[in-house]
């Protein structure tokens, strides 16, 4: 039996003229389909915004059949659109125009009680994020799905319709403003990340006596499946979310057991200066296995690189993964394919500057002056984004529970502490 752990809390703390109704009170299930396919194509977003497909075409997505379109969902501008495999990230939204939407979608008319741009912000929110992941009955991609009998009966705070009205206003406002220093900050990152890439590149690919990797390093494959995730089992896994930048991510890590850890070790256990490369999704992300690391093993999609020491220092290995010719090889040896994937043999063939170990430290020594200030910055930025994306969600999760008042509350603190 599921229960509503996660917004039972709210119902008993929101103001007495407002009250808690099971969903399916509130709004009806639109069964109607874009059978003459003349409507626009539209996606959703992780950002709960519904724009035309055709904008992330390109983006590797295959178009749906003929067949298939005629199955979509016809959406009406304040309609509530539904991704139930995907509400714990984020799928879910009140489109603001016409268009038929997936047939794995689920489609919804908001009742007279109920204001588009409040259920919105409502069902957005955290507490509520953190209901659809009890409802969802596994932690893999194909078992996420929330049933229609759960998000049916779940609870939907309804204030007065105009009170409701007040506080879509004030949010959409407010978040906008938020939205605004966001993408001022994210505009100065990306200055940054070219400031980055072109410092690499400045260093490296310094000598037209380039060497494949394969006469350099031993590059290892693993196993080509998922190992299982096995909580407090004690040993860990690295997937391709667990590297970026030349480091590894510790809070990507999942655990598994001592007998999957083995298996997927029997070609070799990582070692300190050995480096962890992604094949696929994404492709080309690299991280480099430190003292500090937990032991682990990689995971499905990714290999294991172990230079010869006396050729080639790891981190000067890292860098050059890191520079744009390995990115535009990358790009070159999966061009046209729909789901980008590097071969064993394109790695072997990945081509590194030929250079004595002196000459690599004196490499290391520069980035290390130059890279180590932008790295820094761009942790600042990280940090400014995430106090953002954190006074966004509380000031949601404020409002719509009725913990401010927004008819009183002329000024909203983004920067720091607790909303006020």
């Amino acid at each position: 039996m599921t229960f509503d752990i996660a917004i039972e809390s709210l119902a008993g703390r929101i103001p007495p003229n407002w009250k808690s109704l099971p969903f399916r009170r509130l709004a009806e299930l639109v069964d109607s389909t874009n059978a003459t396919s003349s409507a626009t194509l539209l996606s959703l977003t992780s950002t709960g915004v519904l724009a035309p497909r055709e904008k992330f075409d390109g983006l590797g997505r295959q178009a749906p059949a003929d067949k298939t379109v005629e199955r979509y969902w016809l959406a009406e501008s304040g309609n509530l659109v539904v991704n139930p495999m995907w509400l714990v990230g984020g799928g879910i939204g009140v489109s603001e125009i016409a268009g038929a939407v997936s047939p794995d979608y689920r489609v919804y008319r908001l009742g007279p009680n109920l204001h588009p741009r409040y259920v919105h912000h409502l069902l957005r929110c955290q507490p509520y994020r953190d209901q659809y992941k009890l409802y969802t009955r596994a932690e893999t991609t194909f078992d996420r799905r929330v049933s229609k009998v759960d998000f049916h009966a779940m609870p939907v705070l309804v204030p007065p319709l105009e009170e409701q009205r007040r506080i879509a206003d004030f949010l959409d406002t407010h978040t906008a403003r938020i939205d605004r220093a966001t993408a001022l900050i994210m505009r100065q990152a990306q200055v940054l990340d070219e400031r980055y890439q072109a410092t690499i590149d400045a260093e490296i690919s310094c000598t037209d006596e380039l060497v494949p990797l394969k006469y350099l390093a031993a590059i290892v494959d693993t196993e080509h499946k998922t190992a299982p995730s096995v909580d407090g089992g004690g040993y860990w896994i690295a997937g391709t979310a667990a590297v970026h930048r030349g480091r590894i991510n510790h809070t990507a890590l999942y655990e598994t057991d001592l007998a999957s850890f083995q298996e997927w070790t029997k070609r070799r256990t990582p070692q300190p200066g050995d480096v962890l490369l992604s094949r696929e999704a994404p492709v080309g992300e690299v991280g480099l296995y430190r003292p500090e690391d937990p032991q682990l093993a990689i995971g499905q999609r990714m290999v294991l690189i172990s230079p010869e020491r006396k050729h080639i220092s790891s981190e000067y290995l890292v860098w050059t993964l890191l520079s744009s010719r390995t990115r535009r090889f990358i790009d070159d040896v999966t061009q046209g394919s729909l789901h980008p994937h590097l071969n064993m043999s394109d790695i072997g063939s990945i081509l590194v500057d030929k250079l004595s170990l002196s000459e690599q430290e004196s490499v290391l020594r520069r980035l290390a002056s130059t890279v180590g200030e932008l790295e820094a910055l761009d942790e600042l930025r990280s940090l400014q984004l995430s106090l953002l994306a954190e006074r966004r969600q509380a000031l949601i999760t404020a409002a719509v529970t009725g913990q401010i008042d927004v008819t009183t509350a002329r000024g909203v603190s983004i920067s720091g502490g607790a909303v006020v």
